[in-house]
């Protein structure tokens, strides 16, 4: 099972490539857009989507998005 994990609601954003329940790669937007917490200081900014990251995660681990078994978004409403 090969699952993507975004993290994107609050500030910085990030992607976890998880392979057969082991983590086989996990990085921060912010490495990647070299912005302070990875986007603009707007509340719930949600539409900025960690991408560099996730497009990071998959070529770590040899993988397309049509590899993906699934993709996790972490939000609670609650």
């Amino acid at each position: 099972m090969r699952i993507l994990g975004i993290n994107a609601l609050f500030h910085d954003p990030a992607a976890a490539l998880v392979v057969d329940g082991r983590t086989v790669a996990a990085a921060e937007e912010e490495r990647f857009s070299r912005r302070k917490h990875g986007k603009r200081p707007v509340p719930f900014s949600a539409w900025e989507l960690p991408e560099k990251a996730a497009a990071w995660c998959l070529e770590q681990a040899g993988l397309r998005p049509e590899d993906l078994d699934a993709v996790a978004y972490s939000f609670d409403p609650a």
